[in-house]
């Protein structure tokens, strides 16, 4: 076979492949037509990148057209990814306003353990360095139940789900006291408490969505959306969606509760069974946090890695009115079974 012949076949490979994967990259705009479609857009960078990289082969020559459209649809389409606000924003500037101008920075610690963790002792470790104010754990399950109980001299308040799984379930920890009961959807996906920061009560949730359709995803947000459009006006959330920040499903809970998702876009899950050196590379964003009201989210970053398939996020955030928590409030005893909510699962 000639160099040109070659060639030939290379392009027309290149060509065909280009039109295949924009198939599923188009369809996956369409998430709010069908669930099936919103299981593709978790994929976009990926189908992005696989068509820039085939446009590659199609610029010099006579296909160099389709050459253009193809990286300009991949351009198109990794711009969707991040939130309009991170691309209109100075983040350093806006993040050192927060700094000035709302008072004291919190952080919380978002983490799904795995329910089958080999060395839970990491996650302590990993707490140990960036001492959080809040701590959101997904998959606390028998195996890794050890975690809340050694944490308590620090994390007093805590509120631990329900299992409804042997993957285990929600939990929230935290330094500060708790001003309401906590409330812990009856799936055990989602688990609310209000905490006191200084006088400022926020509401802060905890989530743990169920997988992409065809599984059960669409179902819960969909029975879920009641309990974040009753969201307090300054909340946070932040869990495991199981969902891209740019899919359809983040889009609902988002505009449900009026809420804003950070612009943490970094992947933070890849399956366990591969190298964790691929997570950056190829694995999926299913990890968010969003807020509203009072609260910004003045910066969100991976942590180290803790033994699970997820990468910790730690949120940095504040609030930006003064403290508002009436004089005499009382502080809620944390130890009390969490209550549940009467919204279907």
């Amino acid at each position: 076979m000639s160099k040109r012949s070659f060639q030939t076949r290379l392009r027309n490979l290149c060509l065909l492949a280009i039109i295949a994967l924009c198939i599923p990259l188009i369809a996956g705009f369409f998430g709010r037509v069908h669930p099936a479609f919103d299981s593709l857009a978790h994929f976009r960078a990926h189908l992005a990148a696989l068509i820039a990289l085939c446009s590659l082969p199609l610029v010099l020559g006579s296909m160099w057209h389709h050459a253009a459209l193809g990286l300009s649809l991949a351009l198109a389409s990794f711009l969707t990814l991040v939130p309009l606000q991170t691309l209109l924003q100075n983040p350093s500037r806006d993040a050192h306003a927060s700094l000035s101008e709302s008072g004291p920075l919190y952080r919380l610690l978002q983490l799904n353990l795995r329910f089958d963790n080999p060395d839970p002792t990491r996650v302590l470790s990993l707490i140990g360095r960036e001492n959080p104010d809040i701590i959101i754990f997904q998959e606390v399950s028998e195996q890794v139940s050890m975690l809340p109980e050694r944490l308590k001299h620090l994390y007093s308040h805590q509120i631990k789900c329900p299992d409804i799984s042997a993957v285990g379930s929600v939990a929230i920890l935290s330094r500060r006291p708790f001003l309401t009961q906590p409330l812990c959807e009856k799936s055990g996906r989602l688990a609310i408490v209000t905490v006191d920061l200084n006088g400022q009560p926020v509401q802060v949730a905890g989530v743990h969505l169920g997988w992409p359709w065809p599984f059960e995803q669409p179902e819960e947000v969909a029975s879920l959306e009641p309990v974040f459009a009753a969201l307090a006006d300054d909340a946070l959330v932040a869990g495991d969606f199981n969902a891209a920040g740019w899919s359809n499903t983040v889009r609902r809970i988002a505009l449900a509760g009026g809420l804003t998702r950070g612009s943490h876009t970094s992947p933070t899950w890849l399956h366990h069974s591969l190298p964790k050196v691929l997570r950056p590379i190829v694995g999926l964003p299913l990890d968010h946090a969003l807020s509203k009201g009072a609260v910004q989210i003045v910066n969100i970053r991976s942590g180290e890695d803790a033994g699970s398939d997820h990468t910790p996020l730690l949120i940095d955030f504040a609030i930006g009115r003064e403290p508002s928590l009436a004089e005499g409030s009382t502080v809620v005893e944390t130890h009390e079974k969490p209550a549940t909510s009467r919204v279907a699962g």
